[in-house]
């Protein structure tokens, strides 16, 4: 199946994994290779096919070749002239986290691990040898059954949404004796300093001035500081920016 000879394989395999960092597989969908269905970009898979062939079929390096990639590191924000692509990849593909990544991004936000049964605490949603651990967050995110090869989904639902806006992943979390806020409202940082670290937590960068301003009264709003900076939290784990890989 891996001989060189044949490249049947490689090609399958690097549209697979094109498509896990993409959204979207050169051929699409990813498993109709047939000539009425060709690649959107045929020279491209080749030569990631042969790449991949050349180096001994290392999914390391061609997780690499993708990820270092201008088209992969592309900004999802469309322009005039690339809004209506979906399938040439001149921008990035708006794309929700998987369940995994979700649920390991919240731990490592509020500072508080995800227990999960028979495992010790701290172990990351990613690091579950078996899909079949017991864990609401991961099932209502449709989490992969590992049944067959494409079967992880990026659907939304009411249950996802309802979780997130009031469900007791997030909010314990949040609230947490032993977590983020409990640690900065008491660690003698400013409001400004606090709200600027809440965002560089969950979006990587500092809040835009307006967006400071607007935390800032609602942090004056509420009633106490900890109240306002548990609103803001649960406010930026709630936003795109966070949910979506851009």
């Amino acid at each position: 199946m891996t001989a060189p000879s044949n490249p049947f394989f490689a090609r399958a395999i690097v549209n697979r994994l094109w498509k896990h960092f993409l959204g979207r597989g050169l051929v699409e969908p990813v498993d109709d290779f047939r000539v009425s269905n060709p690649p959107t970009n045929e020279a491209l898979l080749d030569a990631l096919a042969e790449d991949f062939i050349r180096h001994k079929y290392d999914l390391k390096h061609l997780f690499r070749t993708i990820t270092g990639s201008r088209v992969y590191q592309l900004s999802a924000q469309p322009n005039g002239t690339n809004k209506e692509d979906k399938q040439f990849y001149s921008r990035f593909y708006l794309k929700r986290l998987n369940a995994e990544e979700l649920l390991d991004g919240i731990c490592r936000v509020t500072e508080v691990p995800e227990k999960f049964p028979g495992f010790h605490l701290g172990t990351r949603a990613t690091q579950l040898p078996d899909p079949k651990v017991p864990s609401y967050f991961l099932d209502v995110f449709d989490r992969a059954t590992r049944e067959t090869v494409c079967e992880r989904k990026q659907t939304t639902s009411v249950m996802q949404i309802m979780h997130f806006v009031s469900g007791d992943t997030i909010n314990q979390k949040i609230r947490a004796e032993n977590g983020l806020i409990e640690r900065l409202t008491k660690s003698g940082k400013s409001s400004r300093e606090i709200v600027e670290e809440l965002y560089l937590r969950t979006l990587s960068r500092f809040p835009q001035k307006e967006e400071a301003q607007l935390a800032q009264h609602g942090v004056n709003q509420a009633p106490s500081p900890r109240e306002g900076y548990e609103d803001l939290l649960w406010a930026l784990l709630n936003s795109k920016e966070f949910l979506f890989n851009h």
